[in-house]
């Protein structure tokens, strides 16, 4: 299922675009495509108050800060490996999946919602 992220482009909310995240990558839908996807059942759509370029933002901040946690798990796992600590190698890969998988949940871009440890 495809999420699409409904954000107003105008100050009366009366007209949108729609941001989907494919792949990691951000691209823009008009109305039209939108529906088309919501109507063959591929697609579901996630209201948001900002505008597209905020979203945008937040896609790209939520993705900066996986990537900085992905680098500091890979560091964990060598070290748990390497030295017996409270938290093993098997949890800090399960992690390391939920940081990977983070930019395709429906919650994404949420920090809120983050992957935790």
């Amino acid at each position: 299922m495809r999420t699409l992220i409904k954000c107003p482009i105008n100050s009366q909310k009366t007209k949108f675009t729609y941001v989907e995240i494919v792949d990691g990558y951000n691209c823009c839908l008009t109305e039209h495509e939108a529906f088309n996807l919501v109507d063959v059942g591929s697609a579901e759509i996630v209201d948001y108050d900002l505008s597209a370029l905020d979203v945008i933002k937040k896609i790209d901040e939520e993705r900066s800060w996986r990537d900085s946690e992905l680098r500091k798990v890979d560091v964990e796992i060598r070290d748990a490996e390497d030295l017996a600590g409270n938290f093993n190698a098997l949890e800090w890969r399960a992690y390391a999946i939920l940081l990977r998988n983070w930019p395709s949940h429906p919650d994404f871009p949420d920090s809120t919602k983050r992957p935790i440890k």
